[in-house]
């Protein structure tokens, strides 16, 4: 489908996606971010949009929900987002002060209510600061498609507003989008609540799919679909145990990264958020980006539940997001390089997104030296976690921060005990998967086959040894 005709104003409303609040209600803070069904919502109305509209400009509400709803869409658009309070849902119950109860469907006909600061004095409000936000976009733009992202009290009123019924309830769907077009001196409403993209939704295959055809760098379709449908599945099945990485870790990690208080932080792969919540106290910022939506639905509910206002969660790969180069004072990643296929790439991204004597914080698990256990301990994590496509030894990361241009200023290697058993359940792993990775320990073991110190705890069960790196790295000094 066309874009349609540019010489008229054409108003394109997008409800946000489900939010945390919209499912759970009262126990969760009214400013929270997007479910995992909220994230796949946002990506299918992206590319909705994206195939039959080519919009000039994009808006959005300030509300985390909507905001992260926007940027989904302003990704597959490569459009900027601006915000627009005015465009912020109500604080208020203003639907108690309308006249929505008659005694027969009819009696409503040609009501002639309307609203002002006497009889509805919180709807009166609420009207004129929609209709000032709505004056402000529109006012000066004789031709432009415009896309809104907003709220169903918002949508709702604006309807109510321009065709003069404010006796009627109006019910917007989550990314239900309404169109309104502006031509020969009137409004015409073309279309309301269309959800035509929620049928189906992406699939998580779909989504990496999306996402390796536009251009990453550093993955490939199909390791992306793995990795999202391994976290699909540990998202459905929380650990029973202490969450990784730990407390003790986390502090750790901060101490390397010697912070000033006022970076901007750039978590890559966030997953549950840990490592994103764990630097918020000490920067001032953080964004997190993860692949997976079940994920970010747990990062989402973590920082609620933490109260922090200077997180932000977005749904994509870094390769694919418009994020800003030379912008981000220090870049986390843990737990990240053994996904990468091309890991020269992708660290040579992340330097380009580094700002200025910024800093790359890396904390990964390390093959060992030799090749063959390597290979051996490659072979076991892919049984695990098919996403994964090697782990590096301590050489070869190495070397591939000196080919980014970075170069290493703290390095800090250590070790974790990990219960196999434990380890497993963690990856939410299915019954052969566990035998089979079992066989792989016990086969090994006397030999260390694959340089994880594999032994017999008191129960019985396998115990072995993680051995991880945490690297400081900053761009290197260019010749004079």
């Amino acid at each position: 489908m066309t874009s349609p005709n540019v010489s008229a104003i054409h108003l394109v409303l997008v409800r946000h996606a489900e939010s945390l609040h919209n499912r759970e209600g009262d126990g969760v803070d009214v400013d929270s971010g997007l479910t995992e069904l909220g994230w796949r919502q946002a990506h299918a109305v992206a590319g909705w949009l994206a195939d039959r509209y080519r919009p000039d400009l994009l808006f959005s509400s300030s509300l985390m929900r909507a905001k992260q709803t926007a940027e989904v869409i302003a990704s597959r658009m490569n459009l900027p987002v601006v915000i627009e309070e005015g465009l912020a849902e109500a604080e208020f119950q203003y639907w108690d002060e309308l006249p929505y109860h008659w005694d027969t469907p009819m009696d409503s006909w040609d009501d002639p209510w309307q609203p002002n600061p006497e009889v509805a004095p919180l709807y009166a409000s609420f009207r004129t600061r929609v209709h000032d936000a709505l004056a402000q976009i529109v006012t000066g733009v004789p031709h432009a498609t415009i896309l809104v992202l907003t709220h169903g009290g918002v949508i709702g009123t604006l309807m109510r507003s321009l065709f003069g019924g404010h006796h009627v309830a109006v019910f917007t769907a989550n990314t239900g989008v309404t169109q309104f077009t502006w031509e020969m001196n009137h409004w015409r409403l073309v279309f309301h609540n269309s959800t035509a993209h929620l049928s189906p939704l992406s699939s998580p295959k779909a989504l990496a799919s999306a996402d390796a055809q536009s251009g990453a760098p550093w993955t490939n379709g199909q390791n992306a679909a793995a990795i999202l449908k391994h976290y699909q599945r540990v998202a459905g099945v929380p650990p029973s145990g202490a969450p990784y990485p730990g407390e003790q870790e986390l502090r750790d990690l901060v101490r390397l990264a010697d912070l000033r208080g006022d970076e901007r932080l750039l978590d890559v792969a966030t997953g549950t958020g840990s490592v994103a919540l764990g630097f918020a106290p000490h920067v001032r910022s953080v964004l997190g980006v993860d692949l997976s939506p079940a994920m970010l639905e747990l990062a989402e509910k973590a920082r609620a539940a933490a109260g922090l206002a200077n997180v932000h969660f977005r749904l994509g790969e870094i390769g694919v997001l418009p994020l800003q180069e030379a912008s981000y004072d220090i870049i986390t990643c843990h737990n990240l390089l053994h996904y990468a296929s091309d890991l020269h790439g992708l660290l040579a991204l992340l330097r380009r997104l580094l700002a200025p004597g910024g800093r790359l914080l890396i904390d990964e698990p390390l093959g060992n030296d030799d090749p063959v256990k390597r290979a051996t301990l490659n072979a076991i994590m892919l049984r695990r976690d098919p996403g994964i496509t090697q782990i590096w030894s301590v050489g070869e990361i190495e070397a591939a921060l000196d080919a980014a241009g970075l170069r290493i200023i703290k390095r800090e290697r250590y070790s974790l005990n990990r219960e196999l058993d434990d380890w497993l359940s963690r990856a939410a792993v299915d019954e052969a998967t566990r035998i089979s990775v079992k066989s792989m320990f016990e086969a090994g073991a006397d030999a260390d086959a694959a340089g994880l110190d594999s032994r017999r705890g008191r129960d019985g069960d396998f115990v072995f040894t993680e051995s991880r790196i945490r690297l400081l790295a900053q761009e290197q000094a260019q010749p004079a």
